[in-house]
């Protein structure tokens, strides 16, 4: 899952079913019906989660999007041989961009009097687009997002002073993303320790 994944159903109202209600034996045997065989299942604390760990190296396009298809919702998390990981991801982005796209579109849906999304004009920078959301999103969304290491994220400053949890402010601002499909990314602590 990407991480905008992960902020957006922060922002968004919870759409899928209730996590946690499929067994490791449940998992298996969905995972097997894919035609996936080689797989170890295992809770990790660290995550907090559910994970699988799937080893099998022949792996169709169609068993990939099958194994997302079973996992979607379950809270389990799947990790694969690293030769087939990389086409994985690709695959289950296709589904999270579509759900991200359709989870902006209704979020706006509903608040009609926030007006139509700017669109990017051409030549418009990144940062200067992201920018233009921010007012248009308007009351806090001043100063949300800034350009690091090559990419727009979060401020690191802007979320150390507003809260997201249930602000309007945020969910305004990762809709807008979505909707527009500008591409960000989160700063973490690994590469902020990394500064001299």
């Amino acid at each position: 899952m990407s991480a905008f994944a992960i902020v957006l159903a922060l922002a968004s109202p919870p759409i899928e079913p209730p996590i946690g209600a499929v067994s490791h034996n449940e998992m298996r045997a969905a995972l097997n019906d894919c035609g996936l065989h080689h797989l170890r299942i295992t809770y990790e604390s660290d995550l907090q989660s559910d994970m699988v760990w799937i080893n099998d190296t022949q792996v169709t396009d169609g068993q990939l999007e099958c194994a997302f298809l079973a996992q979607d919702g379950t809270g389990y998390l799947l990790d694969w041989h690293q030769t087939i990981r990389p086409r994985y991801h690709s695959i289950s982005s296709v589904f999270w961009q579509e759900r991200e796209m359709a989870s902006a579109e209704t979020y706006f849906a509903y608040r009609p009097e926030l007006g139509t999304v700017p669109i990017r004009a051409a030549g418009q920078s990144e940062l200067d687009f992201a920018r233009e959301i921010e007012r248009f999103c308007g009351g806090i969304a001043a100063g949300f997002t800034s350009y690091e290491y090559g990419t727009i994220t979060i401020s690191a400053d802007w979320l150390l002073a507003h809260p997201i949890d249930g602000d309007e402010t945020f969910g305004c601002m990762m809709n807008a993303f979505a909707i527009r499909n500008l591409k960000f990314g989160f700063i973490g602590n690994g590469l902020a320790a990394q500064e001299p």
